[in-house]
């Protein structure tokens, strides 16, 4: 055991030694040596020869590290310019070290320094000269001319053998050291910080584009394209996926990592023996479903959401092969001239990726947002539900289940290798589903080892909506059948959850078109404040403007028995929605019945004061759950906690 111990911890320090990216860093310190030493005359300068041995081994860690003070400022506050100024503080420390390290031990001149500003001057124009290079690096090899570490490599040796020459005092060296620091400061600076005021302060009209994996598409991407319809006055939106990422298809092709297997409809990727260590390969995860399997799920996911007629899901996988997102823009502008663009992007890492594709194609106007919301595609890839729209939900679990055929609006789509082809039906089939008719099923049609998802029944348009207080039994059986529906059936919550004791204190509403039950709510009472819970309209009745005749008949309610405050639990994709009545998030998000939620409150002081409960707004928001009869006890809600801690042991062990 101590062997095989002692084995893996040699074969990981030889990775380390040996990467691509160690090279880099042996590389930049023995051309820092040689510059310095030779402009110099110190060959064998202690101080030298220190720092040189530091930065060769250290140099891959220290990007790491400022890689990651760059992400984390982006990922807090969905703009460029603080992760830049955080990056150029990290290397102005070390270039500062560096600088009074070589001024104490006489490898620069204080007369030399001294015609630079200082050491403050050499490090801060070093340290800007070297952010501009490396970003004119990077965007070179994200538009194939040449290759990232290379290029990186590249310009660092430049960058080395200039803040050399200029420390040493040699002729032209020093106005030209003075200038790179300048242009390059002021180019990366300059940029982030006009590209973080077009976001900030934009330009309302034109189109949207939304580019990123998509793997899968989630309800926050649905919600992010309305809320960026709305707020910048959008035509339309477009879409488009990756097909395989630049990173991995150089890595596949120098063999650094391989197609391992295929799970559930995905590729699973792995690194090899040729793999960098310092490299993040998989930084959004190693498995993928296939490029025309994200585009099928995308456009039944806006079309589920209503939002066909104003959102594209692009599809030029030729083009992105060749040029990348740069490509897709370039033919977007082609086939949209004089429209302006809004880049819609996360503040996730793949988001900040596309951000710097947007801001390095042009004048693009950023769409920036901060995730907050607990919604992740990783979660929903290990089998998480309630995040997605239901057709993709549904087609990913007829990849899980090993389903050979998925029946979706009355096509049939055979599943091969997690693509989906469209093929005729079988007589046979197509017997069987004439015997369903038009009736909905609740689990979907299985027919031949194929789960079919049938087009619901198409409702009366000539009924009127009718919706009332709960006050028969008959009506309570309806609000509750469609709570089951919506609830247990469409977001898989158990019965001990979605039937939590609460139904009995509370003012059950429905709604109904003719005799059909429809939508459902209940409202109960604190305090200072009423509580809108349970929410729900049948999936083929959406669409039609019924949520917004439930939440004013709701609010109406409540303001006839006195209250002017409002607050609810709702799944984040639904926000923009609330706020079109004047509610307001609170507080951070949380999980209940495994969905993400964010609370809720509108209006202003109830008619009553019941400052013990008022306190758990924003901060507990579970404890509002409770049954009523029981308050000071743990409810339902929070026992889903437990379980999902248990689910998550068991799926550890």
């Amino acid at each position: 055991m101590k062997n095989q111990e002692s084995k893996a911890l040699w074969i990981t320090i030889y990775s380390h030694i040996t990467s691509p990216s160690t090279w880099m860093g042996y590389l930049s310190a023995i051309l820092m040596y040689l510059s310095y030493a030779f402009a110099g005359d110190a060959w064998l300068n202690p101080g030298l020869l220190g720092v040189c041995l530091f930065i060769g081994i250290c140099l891959p860690y220290y990007s790491k590290v400022s890689n990651r003070v760059d992400e984390w400022f982006a990922f807090k506050t969905a703009l460029v310019t603080p992760g830049r100024i955080g990056r150029f503080m990290i290397q102005l420390v070390f270039n500062l070290a560096v600088f009074f390290t070589f001024l104490a031990t006489e490898v620069v001149r204080t007369e030399d320094a001294g015609a630079l500003g200082g050491v403050w001057g050499i490090a801060i124009l070093t340290t800007a000269a070297s952010q501009g290079i490396q970003y004119l690096a990077i965007a070179l090899a994200n538009r194939e001319i040449g290759e990232t570490n290379r290029n990186v490599a590249a310009g660092l040796a430049i960058n080395i053998l200039i803040t050399a020459a200029a420390a040493a005092g040699l002729g032209w060296t020093r106005p030209a050291f003075i200038i790179v620091g300048i242009v390059f400061g002021v180019l990366v600076f300059g940029l982030g910080i006009a590209s973080d005021w077009r976001g900030m302060f934009p330009r309302k009209g034109g189109i949207g584009v939304f580019f990123g994996t998509f793997n899968p598409i989630h309800n926050t991407h649905l919600a992010i394209v309305q809320r960026a319809i709305e707020e910048r006055g959008l035509e339309r939106v477009i879409i488009h996926s990756t097909v395989i990422p630049k990173l991995h298809a150089d890595a596949l092709k120098s063999g650094e990592i391989v197609l391992d297997h295929r799970e559930r409809g995905m590729r699973v990727y792995k690194t090899t023996d040729k793999a960098d260590v310092h490299v993040r390969y998989f930084p959004t995860g190693h498995r993928f479903y296939e490029f025309d399997t994200r585009k099928k799920l995308m456009e039944w996911a806006v079309e589920e959401a209503g939002m066909s007629d104003r959102v594209e899901i692009m599809s030029l996988p030729e083009q992105y092969e060749r040029d990348g997102f740069y490509g897709i823009l370039g033919e977007i502008r082609r086939l949209h001239p004089g429209k302006r663009i809004h880049g819609i992007h996360g503040s996730d890492l793949g988001g900040m990726w596309v951000r710097r594709i947007y801001d390095e194609s042009g004048w693009i106007t950023p769409f920036p947002i901060r995730r907050v919301d607990g919604v992740s595609a990783t979660a929903i890839r290990d089998g998480a539900k309630g995040m997605a729209s239901q057709a993709v939900e549904r087609v990913l679990a007829a990849f899980a289940a090993g389903d050979e055929s998925i029946l979706i609006s009355g096509r049939l789509y055979d599943i091969q290798e997690g693509l989906l082809e469209e093929v005729t039906p079988t007589p046979e089939i197509e017997k069987e589903l004439e015997g369903v008719g038009g009736v909905e099923t609740a689990a979907g049609l299985v027919v031949e080892g194929a789960t079919a998802i049938l087009s619901p029944i198409q409702p009366d348009e000539n009924a009127k909506l009718n919706i009332r207080v709960v006050e028969t039994e008959d009506d309570r059986i309806k609000s509750f059948l469609v709570r089951g529906i919506v609830y247990m059936h469409g977001q898989q919550c158990p019965y001990r959850e979605e039937f939590d004791l609460n139904d009995h204190t509370a003012t059950q509403i429905v709604g109904t078109v003719g005799d059909e039950p429809i939508l459902t709510a209940r409202i109960r009472y604190f305090g200072g404040f009423v509580k809108f819970e349970r929410l729900g309209i049948r999936e083929e009745y959406r669409g039609r403007g019924y949520g917004h005749n439930l939440i004013q008949f709701m609010m109406g309610l409540a303001e006839k028995k006195g209250y002017r405050r409002f607050y609810l639990h709702s799944q984040t994709r639904l926000e923009s929605f609330y706020e079109q009545y004047g509610f307001k998030r609170v507080g951070d998000p949380f999980m209940f019945s495994d969905h993400s939620y964010i609370e809720m409150v509108a209006g202003g002081q109830g008619f009553a004061s019941r400052p013990e409960i008022d306190k758990w707004i924003g901060t507990e928001p579970l404890r509002l759950n409770r049954p009523e009869g029981n308050m000071d006890e743990p409810g339902p809600m929070e026992e889903s906690l437990d379980r999902l801690k248990e689910d998550s042991l068991n799926t550890v062990s």
